[in-house]
């Protein structure tokens, strides 16, 4: 990145809060004509919107869409409110400015005003697709919740890993909502029971749910005739995750979940696998935690790339469409299907807040790099980032080592020029950048890029170790269950240790 594009976006992301005041009430009846409008194209658009009433609380506003945290409009709304002081909140996905401002509304008061949002980056112009691969949320809702967030794809589960229908089943098909750019998946399983937090994209009527007592991986066997399914690790802390691993059927792994939530700050893990570790001991532990995870799993030789979800309409989770999303690079084509070929090969980033678009010597993460002659890799790091909120620091990370950190005043310093790196054994790399944000994790981090040197595969010995320690605490969970259950899983169990075991005879480094 040049210094130019650093400052312009630095100042961008200084000044994405704007305000507006209505400072005239009106002539009528107690309603304000809100109308929201693309400051570029001039057009309505779909936002949310939080009110604040008086009494300092949140106000319903009528007539428009629950979001969570917020109502979503659909580019315009008369407000019917009671007499006060009101503040409000409106913003459209993180490529958006957020607009706050004040108006107060008479008893008898009538009012229009005009919003304008600007967008500080578009990466769809940029061959960028985003969406959210963990929603609950009624069908016929969607169109509406998608535009308001800015979001392209969404992956909406129909039932769950047990068959129990979701509050989609009874809701008309993706087809009959008639969206031409976004688009809404519904043949998704989900299966949330104690010790799992596995989703099925591409669940069709072909893979059979299992019974409620039923351990999670028979969701593996029962989709061996759907060849379309991909299984991906929505828990990251679930205590099944060491045998759905070894099973090699994991396609993607939730690196932001909903764990991660807009109105509250969540520091334990409620089914999963617990961080004991001090340092995680605080409201961005468990964002770290699951990035420790996601290195292990690297480190242990998997490529699987890292998802994204809110758990937006998920019973009490309150999160908007999109909170957590995964941004995929599609090239010239963005379709839906890129973006599902894209998200499957790695070429992403998931974030909850920072815009970053990294590249590896101009390629993006999912690329592979080679060295024929076992010659070290010279390789230089270019980045483009847009945030609203102020970033602590960047770093790149090699094999679960941190090779570059930066305070965002260093990396100005530096005039937004990264060192080339050199690199000169097989591994993995991710860049990540962690903003101010405390309440919890709030970053983004890339998928992998891969370095590859002939003979010379990646396996830690601890990494591997760490997931056999992980399996055995499970097994002395799991003898506690019935013994109908416990012999249904025992195969898995002993497919998983035979795995674990021979992994770790095959590591190569400590």
């Amino acid at each position: 990145m040049n210094l130019r594009t650093f400052i312009e976006r630095s100042l961008a992301a200084a000044t994405l809060l704007g305000c507006a005041s209505f400072p005239h009430s009106a002539r009528a009846a107690g309603v304000l004509k809100l109308q929201i409008k693309d400051r570029q194209s001039n057009q309505p658009v779909a936002a949310r919107v939080v009110m604040i009433g008086p009494r300092g609380r949140e106000v319903p506003v009528r007539r428009a869409t629950n979001a969570g945290i917020g109502w979503a409009i659909d580019g315009q709304i008369d407000l019917e409110v009671p007499s006060g002081d009101f503040q409000f909140h409106l913003t459209r996905g993180p490529e958006y400015r957020i607009m706050t401002g004040n108006f107060q509304i008479d008893r008898t008061a009538e009012d229009s005003h005009t919003i304008t949002l600007e967008r500080f980056v578009d990466t769809q112009a940029e061959g960028w697709l985003c969406g959210d691969l963990f929603v609950d949320h009624k069908l016929r809702d969607l169109p509406l919740l998608m535009r308001a967030e800015d979001l392209d794809i969404v992956s909406l589960a129909n039932r769950t890993g047990d068959g129990k229908p979701t509050q989609t089943e009874a809701d008309a098909s993706a087809a009959e909502i008639g969206i031409e750019t976004m688009q809404i998946t519904t043949d998704n399983m989900i299966d949330r029971r104690e010790g799992s937090g596995l989703l099925v994209v591409g669940a069709d009527s072909t893979i059979q749910p299992v019974d409620d007592d039923a351990p999670s991986s028979l969701l593996f066997r029962n989709a061996r005739k759907a060849p379309q399914a991909r299984f991906v690790v929505e828990n990251p802390f679930a205590w099944d995750l060491p045998i759905w691993l070894a099973s090699g059927k994991v396609n993607g792994f939730a690196l932001m979940g909903d764990f991660l939530q807009l109105d509250r700050s969540v520091s334990r893990v409620s089914n999963g696998r617990p961080a004991t570790q001090p340092e995680y001991d605080n409201p961005l532990g468990l964002g770290f935690w699951a990035d420790d995870i996601y290195h292990h799993i690297l480190e242990a030789g998997f490529r699987i790339p890292p998802v994204a979800g809110s758990g937006s309409g998920y019973r009490s989770i309150k999160n908007p469409l999109g909170y957590n999303r995964v941004y995929v690079q599609c090239g010239e084509e963005t379709s839906p299907e890129a973006f599902w070929s894209g998200l499957w090969s790695g070429r992403s980033v998931v974030t909850n807040g920072p815009l970053l678009r990294p590249r590896l010597d101009s390629q993006y993460p999912g690329h592979v790099f080679t060295s024929y002659g076992n010659e070290p890799l010279e390789l230089q790091m270019d980045l483009q980032l847009g945030t609203r909120d102020p970033v602590d620091y960047l770093e790149v990370i090699y094999n679960g080592a941190v090779i570059y950190s930066a305070r965002l005043e260093e990396f100005k310093d530096s005039k937004g020029v990264i060192p080339a790196f050199t690199f000169d054994r097989s591994g993995w790399v991710v860049a990540r950048v962690v903003t101010g944000y405390d309440k919890h994790y709030r970053a983004a981090v890339s998928a992998p890029w891969y370095i590859m040197f002939p003979d010379q595969p990646r396996i830690s010995r601890s990494a591997v170790e760490f997931f056999i320690d992980w399996l055995q605490q499970r097994e002395q969970m799991l003898l506690k269950k019935s013994p109908e259950y416990i012999r249904s899983v025992t195969p898995f169990i002993r497919a998983a240790r035979s795995f674990w075991d021979e992994r770790l005879e095959q590591a190569t480094v400590d």
